[in-house]
């Protein structure tokens, strides 16, 4: 018996790692698979915001420059209605 727990000790030695130091290397791998992860799930969403965003400012700048469009046609529109019934112009 004592010869089996001689070797799993011997074992454990073997590596040149302590407990305390296996637990430490464990507990900062999940941390940092946690931070990681959290990086990964901020990113994606901060991705998804910007889309969106940046959609709706798109839709709101097109219904802009449509609005402009429409009343630079109307008053292109306005000025030859007015240029045509200039007296000079109808002879």
């Amino acid at each position: 018996m004592s010869s089996l727990l001689d070797r799993f000790k011997r074992l454990g030695e073997g590596f040149g790692h302590s407990l305390r130091s296996k637990i430490l290397i464990f507990a900062t791998t999940i941390i940092l698979c946690v931070i990681i992860l959290s990086f990964l799930i901020v990113s994606y969403m901060v991705s998804i915001e910007v889309k969106d965003t940046l959609e709706q400012d798109l839709l709101k700048a097109k219904t802009v420059f449509e609005e402009f469009q429409r009343n630079r046609y109307q008053r292109l529109i306005s000025e030859c209605k007015v240029m045509a019934e200039l007296p000079s112009l109808k002879e």
